[in-house]
Formats: C-alpha cells, structure tokens, sequence
C-alpha cells in the first residue's frame, strides 16, 4: 500500500517543488498568502487547500507563509 507523508513547510521567499508521476500534492496553508505557479497561478490564504495533481512537474510557492505538504510515497 503507499503510505501519506505530510510535512510542515515554512517558506521565507520562495520554494521549488515537483508533483512527479507518483503522487499528487496537496497544499493547506496554516499562515501567510502564497501564491502557488506552475501549470496555472493561484492565490491562497490561511486554511485553504490547493491541489496539484500527480504528473504536474516543477512548480513554486512564493511569499512568506507556513504550509503543509501532503504527498504519496
């Protein structure tokens, strides 16, 4: 079975993720207003969630903010 691994990040500027062809990434924002660019650009806030589904390559979250990031290993 695979197995959910969650992380707390805390990102001061700007972060460079990947969404490979293994899992999606799931974003919940617990502070700050980033703004997340890859395929698309989206603008979250405190306690929204953003989706990034499996395959979708590198993508950035910039602006101050702590999120947690939940994926498939």
């Amino acid at each position: 079975f695979p197995t959910r691994r969650s992380s707390d990040l805390n990102v001061e500027t700007k972060a460079e993720l990947d969404a490979d062809e293994n899992s999606f990434n799931s974003i919940l924002v617990l502070e700050g207003e980033p703004v997340i660019s890859g395929g698309e650009t989206v603008s979250a806030k405190k306690g929204e969630s953003v989706f990034i589904s499996a395959g979708t390559g590198k993508y950035t979250v910039e602006g101050k903010c702590t999120f947690v990031l939940t994926k498939i290993d």
